[in-house]
């Protein structure tokens, strides 16, 4: 299963990455860094850009695969 369809985005003037992603994904904000790798990976130019974004720039938001959280081991059974 994928968190929503790959898009390319029209970036507005003055949004930050995490906002794009936290809007786009609607994710919690423990699985930010795990996408912004897949989103660098797919934009390899975004870290070059100051950022908040001035227009006009596109972003690849790719889909991503849902992220498998670690279940916590317990010690004492």
């Amino acid at each position: 299963m994928t968190k929503r369809d790959p898009i390319n985005y029209r970036v507005r003037n003055g949004e930050r990455l995490d906002q794009i992603i936290y809007r786009h994904y609607d994710i919690k904000s423990d699985e930010l860094s795990d996408i912004l790798e897949f989103i660098y990976v797919s934009n390899p130019h975004l870290a070059a850009i100051k950022q908040p974004f001035k227009t006009p720039l596109t972003i690849f938001l790719p889909s991503l695969p849902e992220l498998v959280k670690s279940q916590g081991v317990n010690l004492w059974d």
